[in-house]
């Protein structure tokens, strides 16, 4: 701070801001009155005639995960009282005139003050009492106490219950009490933004772009893979504003090949659904994977046909679950194929996740396979690390569920 004043001091810097929190336990009258003579300090020692100081008075509120958390909040009509006291305080020692002139003591008023003590040891629930104010037509920029108390009370919440931080909301269970996804029934709704505005986009500016014609688009995440086809089918490049969009036609059938767009369930979702609304009905990714058996070498072709959902996109386009099955129609015709074209193959589930390098222990990941298994139901749930055993006892192979089609 002194060093900061003495910058002020030295260049056209005329106005200095000072931001405190008022109302925290312990603190005594002396406490608060002492920032008015901090004030009057920090203008002298500014050194410019026209110097200003404003005090910026905030309430004390803990917060979740802080030293504090467990910690009462006085009432913020009390605490807007202190900070009349410090605004009556430094007039009396600058006086009328310079008062006026040359300091501003701000806080919020008690209306804001009164939501946002609520609001920060909140969960749900006091987003319904919210909601239930705003239906009601109360103008939060003027709530009183009252209407507060009424709404909470409504809710069955006490609002100086809250304040003292009784059973009411309890933090630590709080992670508990707040579901996931956040908003469970979103993938039912009806979305803001749709991709048949990035279609249309599309079309405008480069017409006749379409997939509705082909039987399908090969989503290729490796960047040689692309280029490596196109130069071995004929093909047309086909325009578009993400990644490279080919069209490659043998005999008298045409597949589209994406690439180029990035990697994870995030890019590829968002790729897919500008696809579709350009016509494309079927789509197949080809990628990589690490693996959990010993016996898959590198290069080894893996046709998924379920996949552990551990990562967050999902979520919002199905219910809440833990797998999700591929088309059985479309992981047919692909072991077919591979099949009369004498290509090995195998077939299996996969574990999803947003973050590559955030792999768990090799304990994790076993459990990860274990819960990709069917079998029959343990009477009671063993530890991570003795995952390595069945029910019954007999050694099972945690990746059992990858197999040749």
């Amino acid at each position: 701070m002194n060093k900061a004043l003495d910058l002020c001091r030295a260049s056209d810097v005329n106005t200095v801001m000072l931001y405190f929190i008022i109302g925290a336990p312990g603190e005594r009258e002396a406490d608060r009155l002492a920032i008015a003579d901090y004030a009057l300090d920090v203008r002298r020692r500014l050194g410019h005639t026209d110097g200003t100081v404003i005090v910026k008075l905030h309430q004390f509120m803990p917060k979740p995960g802080t030293l504090t958390q467990r910690l009462r909040m006085a009432d913020p009509d009390v605490v807007h009282g202190y900070g009349d006291r410090v605004a009556a305080r430094l007039r009396e020692l600058a006086g009328d005139e310079e008062y006026e002139q040359r300091y501003r003591v701000e806080q919020f008023g008690a209306s804001r003050m009164h939501l946002e003590v609520v609001c920060s040891r909140g969960n749900r629930r006091i987003g319904h009492v919210l909601d239930d104010l705003y239906d009601a037509g109360t103008d939060l920029s003027e709530l009183t106490k009252d209407q507060l108390t009424e709404a909470l009370a409504r809710r069955g919440l006490d609002y100086d219950r809250h304040l003292r931080h009784e059973p009411v909301l309890p933090w630590h269970i709080l992670t508990l009490v707040t579901p996931f996804p956040l908003h469970p029934g979103k993938h039912a709704l009806r979305a803001v933004t749709e991709p048949a505005e990035h279609a249309r986009h599309v079309r405008d500016r480069y017409p006749g772009t379409a997939l509705s014609s082909t039987d399908g688009v090969v989503l290729l995440y490796q960047q040689d893979v692309p280029e490596k086809t196109v130069n071995r089918y004929p093909c047309r490049r086909v325009h578009w504003v993400r990644g490279e969009l080919f069209i490659l036609k043998r005999r008298d059938r045409q597949v589209a090949v994406c690439g180029g767009f990035g990697l994870g369930a995030p890019a590829t979702v968002l790729v897919l659904e500008q696809l579709i609304a350009l016509g494309a009905r079927r789509a197949v990714t080809v990628g990589t994977a690490a693996t959990l058996r010993a016996d898959l070498s590198t290069g080894q072709l893996v046709v998924c046909d379920n996949a552990l959902r551990n990562e967050g996109v999902s979520r919002h386009y199905l219910p809440p679950g833990s797998h999700i099955k591929a088309s059985q129609q479309l992981t047919y015709a692909l072991t077919a194929s591979l099949r009369a074209r004498e290509i090995d193959a195998w077939s299996g589930p996969s574990w999803t996740t947003d973050a590559l390098y955030r792999g768990t222990d090799t304990a994790a990941v076993f459990a990860v396979a274990d819960s990709l298994v069917e079998r029959r139901p343990r009477r009671e749930q063993p530890e991570v690390a003795s995952a390595s055993a069945s029910a019954s006892g007999e050694a099972w192979d945690p990746v059992s569920a990858c197999h040749r089609p």
